[in-house]
């Protein structure tokens, strides 16, 4: 063995010189051993470690089917045993209809505003907790996650609740930005109101001190947003559709502005403890950006003519995209630590913290949320080189054709998120005591914010276990799957350099070895299938602490289990519809039951 590199199934043999008279007798003798010990005994031999494989740039031990294979097998991961609510897949279907049923009841209506304080139509609660602690806010980031995680799931159980849910969210927006609140007047020219975090439900500012400005609240209603218009192909040709137009012209307009303006000034994570610079918000940041510049980039791929105001806006985005990657990827943000093997989400404050936060995950996840598998970069101009030539405001953008597709940035399989995850588990495993029946297990864990939380809910004591933390872990495992399946390349495993595979595989003795697993083989669809009940594991464990009525809180107890903190939390519900409409997704794709 050395280093990537292992022969296989081959023994060197020196020349020996017989004489001819025993030639043939000795050739005989050494070709049967040779070929005894091979079929018999060697752990080596071919139908095990089918054969050597090299993509330019190294060179794996290709394994076909793990029942063949004897050191490198797939991890057991049993599943819970403490399924109640009659079993398991029902209770997905009963908790999907609680969850989406809480969060419309957490979403102002026209009908419901006399009763909740005057709310204005379309703000989203956080929850209806209006003591220990005090949670009934809107809040820019959950309501623009909460409006999303709509948009993706009930828009087709419920097309026309969906739009007016929508429509009532983009204009209390609407109402908000032009406001002045204490992160900046209304005619700020850097639009720095709009980083305020929360309001009263009536839209009415939150005067008293708080952690501000959060910058991510902007770049994720502008995502949300974006979302919707491309689900009614508002930048397509059609008349009917261009009804939504203004939305992008009056409100997400904005967004993306504020982040051009502020995307270097240091904000509030989204735990609201921390003034500097996050992994999360420099991560929606940049994609808002990219999405902004994707649906004006769809229009004039569909023939509309961009105004001018368009235009300025697409040159100012690929500048601010440029800045915002390269930002991301320098050395000077430190998000990128390759000494710890993973992505840190405050670089500042690693000497007080470990850098683990469930927060990287939800950036992943967050801005790696569509079915297509070329959802990246739309920077393949060539297709809009017929404009370079045409007169009108728009022709100016499209000078240097010379860029292509790039996926975004740190997609859910990448290593340095991998590990992060798994070091994130791990801890989580063995920091909350309601983790530790789990403990060798291979089974998925209760997870918290971050090992050195001291948030309990209420106050400060000691941190626990967060329901959308341990559904993101769900949903990161899910869409692990559906990233397998849809791109049909080989899984290469390199133990070495992304530790979440040892919680698939057991390597035996293939510690330092990489592994090639061809696409659609047995044993590919054996590990698909492994990591879909790695992915269930974490909601079996959501299971057994949801409410008998499938209410989720903020958190649960670390020590007991039972729901804390804040009751009812919309974005608690929206991460498990998130989740489970991912598990349906590679459910229908990989129909476990059969493999």
């Amino acid at each position: 063995m050395g280093g990537a590199t292992m022969m296989l199934g081959s023994k060197y043999r020196g020349e020996n010189k017989v004489t001819k008279t025993t030639h043939f007798f000795v050739s005989f003798v050494c070709i049967s051993s040779f070929l005894v010990y091979y079929f018999l005994f060697s752990p080596l031999r071919a139908g095990y470690y089918e054969n050597q494989f090299s993509d330019g740039s190294g060179q794996y031990i290709q394994v076909i089917d793990f029942n063949k294979v004897s050191d490198f097998q797939l991890q057991p991961i049993p599943f819970s045993k403490n399924i109640s609510r009659t079993d398991f897949n029902q209770w997905l279907k009963d908790q999907e209809r609680v969850s989406f049923e809480r969060m419309f009841d957490n979403i102002c209506n026209e009908e419901s505003s006399g009763k909740f304080d005057n709310c204005f139509p379309g703000v989203v609660f956080a929850s209806p907790s209006k003591s220990k602690p005090d949670y009934f806010y809107h809040w820019i980031r959950d309501g623009a996650i909460t409006i999303n995680t709509l948009i993706n799931t009930y828009s087709e159980v419920d097309k026309e609740r969906t739009l007016k849910t929508v429509l009532n969210y983009v204009n209390a927006s609407i109402d908000l930005q032009h406001r002045s609140n204490p992160s900046g007047p209304v005619d700020d020219p850097l639009l720095r109101n709009l980083g305020e975090p929360k309001y009263h439900v009536d839209n009415s500012p939150f005067e008293q001190v708080w952690g501000r400005p959060q910058n991510d609240g902007p770049p994720l209603r502008a995502i949300a947003l974006l979302n919707f218009l491309n689900s009614m192909n508002v930048s397509s040709s059609s008349d009917a559709n261009s009804d939504y137009q203004w939305i992008f012209d009056d409100l997400i307009t904005l967004d993306l502005k504020f982040v051009l303006y502020n995307w270097h000034v240091s904000s509030f994570d989204l735990w609201e403890e921390v003034d500097a610079y996050h992994f999360f918000t420099s991560m929606v940041q940049l994609k808002a950006l990219v999405d902004g510049r994707a649906f004006i980039l769809k229009k004039l791929s569909s023939g509309i003519a961009l105004t001018s105001a368009e235009d300025d806006l697409l040159k100012d985005l690929e500048a601010g995209i440029d800045k915002v990657e390269s930002f991301i990827k320098s050395s000077s943000s430190g998000f990128i630590n390759h000494e710890k093997g993973y992505i840190v989400e405050t670089p500042s404050n690693l000497d007080q913290r470990s850098g683990l936060d469930i927060a990287v995950i939800m950036a992943s996840t967050l801005t790696h949320d569509s079915e297509d598998e070329n959802d990246g970069y739309f920077t393949n101009y060539d297709q809009f080189s017929f404009l370079s030539a045409a007169p009108g405001p728009s022709s100016s953008s499209f000078t240097s054709a010379d860029k292509t597709d790039t996926p975004f940035l740190f997609d859910i399989d990448d290593p340095l998120i991998l590990n992060h995850f798994n070091e994130l588990v791990e801890k989580m495993a063995i920091l909350y005591p309601i983790n530790h029946n789990r403990l060798g297990t291979n089974m998925g864990v209760a997870v918290g914010r971050y090992p050195e939380d001291i948030y309990d809910g209420i106050g400060i004591s000691e941190g626990n276990p967060w329901f959308i933390s341990t559904l993101t872990s769900a949903e990161l495992i899910f869409k692990l799957v559906h990233k397998m399946h849809i791109t049909q390349e080989p899984l290469i495993i390199e133990p070495l350099k992304n530790k979440f595979w040892h919680k698939i595989f057991a390597f035996g003795n293939l510690q330092n070895t990489s592994v090639m697993i061809p696409y659609n083989s047995l044993a590919f669809n054996q590990t698909l299938y492994t990591i879909f009940k790695y992915g269930d594991s974490f909601l079996s464990k959501v299971n057994e602490h949801v409410s008998d009525q499938g209410h989720m809180s903020e958190q649960f107890n670390r020590y007991h289990g039972y729901n804390q903190g804040a009751e009812n939390l919309t974005w608690s519900y929206g991460t498990f519809a998130n989740a489970l409409r991912w598990r349906q997704i590679v459910d229908n794709l990989i129909h476990p039951t059969n493999i």
